[in-house]
């Protein structure tokens, strides 16, 4: 099971979440009913409590209920995109304090140059020390949700388009693989 949360908003999570969804062939499943699942509704379930589901890619919005911190620890992955903001930063080491570092992926989201992944990444080691992945800003993975489609979908579309995401490909294919590795250990275990 993966779970990403912020609960920090503006940081990229939705779009991260279908992305990563269709790209690992999980089902999303959320708490927030935000206008851009309303639009997929039929990739997407609502949760009303804590359910873990093994093959899903829970899409936890930014405010706290009482299952969530549950979904969290039942995760194998747990997903905090961050952006180069001390709000986003802090609120990403207060949920690492809640459920310790072990299974946390740190995305240094929607970043614009090597100064703001340096910027997340100093921000954060000085504190834990979990895997933090470089995602450049990029339309691809707002994309997905227009489209409907998986990120490699649209990548791998045409020439054109592989030249417009060649920056963010290599990034997100490395999300990808980590995420995947850290999903087969957690069955394995």
């Amino acid at each position: 099971m993966v779970v990403i949360y912020s609960s920090k908003g503006g940081v990229g999570k939705t779009s991260l979440a279908f992305s990563l969804a269709q790209d690992l062939d999980l089902g999303i499943i959320t708490n927030d009913r935000c206008a851009t699942y309303e639009v997929l509704k039929e990739k997407v379930k609502y949760m009303e409590g804590a359910m873990p589901m093994a093959n899903a890619l829970y899409d936890l919005g930014g405010f706290s209920t009482g299952y969530v911190l549950d979904v969290l620890n039942e995760a194998d992955v747990v997903i905090i995109p961050a952006t180069p903001d001390f709000n986003a930063l802090q609120r990403a080491l207060e949920i690492i304090g809640e459920i310790g570092e072990s299974k946390v992926v740190v995305v240094a989201n929607m970043i614009e140059n090597e100064e703001e992944y340096s910027f997340i990444k100093s921000s954060l080691l000085v504190k834990v020390t979990v895997p933090i992945v470089p995602l450049k800003r990029s339309k691809l993975i707002s994309n997905t949700l227009l489209a409907g489609q998986s990120t490699r979908t649209l990548y791998e579309e045409s020439g054109l388009s592989k030249y417009s995401y060649r920056h963010i490909w290599p990034q997100y294919e490395a999300l990808l693989t980590l995420i995947q590795k850290r999903i087969n250990h957690g069955q394995a275990a």
